[in-house]
């Protein structure tokens, strides 16, 4: 199975941050399967970025490892989301739900509310 990164998770594990804990770091580095990055973290980088360059200096490429898979999102997984529960608003972090249901996916994520959908999640 794929793991699908979270856009804060990208950032956490290229700029060494403390938020992300040693076990989730280890199981990133021990995983035995694709590591997926969606061009839906680009899109939220990107407008983190323009909002708030000081905390964001690197470029989303310059955070990506040679070896993630880069994924496009692709007009079908409209019906992945719309079925999803109004449990959270950011469409970021929807449009990345749909996307780990649309692909079977494992979502690697921090954030407690994408962690309540239907989908498969680690943390």
């Amino acid at each position: 199975m794929s793991l699908l990164l979270d856009t804060h998770v990208i950032v956490w594990l290229a700029t060494g941050d403390p938020r992300l804990p040693s076990r989730v770091r280890d199981y990133v580095a021990d995983y035995d399967g694709p590591l997926c990055v969606s061009v839906v973290s680009g899109w939220e980088y990107g407008t983190k970025r323009a909002t708030r360059p000081r905390q964001f200096r690197e470029t989303f490429e310059e955070l990506l490892m040679p070896d993630y898979r880069r994924l496009d999102f692709s007009f079908d997984l409209h019906v992945h989301a719309k079925r999803l529960p109004p449990i959270h608003r950011d469409p970021f972090d929807r449009m990345l739900i749909a996307q780990a249901v649309g692909g079977s996916m494992t979502l690697l994520t921090a954030d407690k509310a994408v962690r309540r959908y239907p989908v498969s999640t680690h943390w």
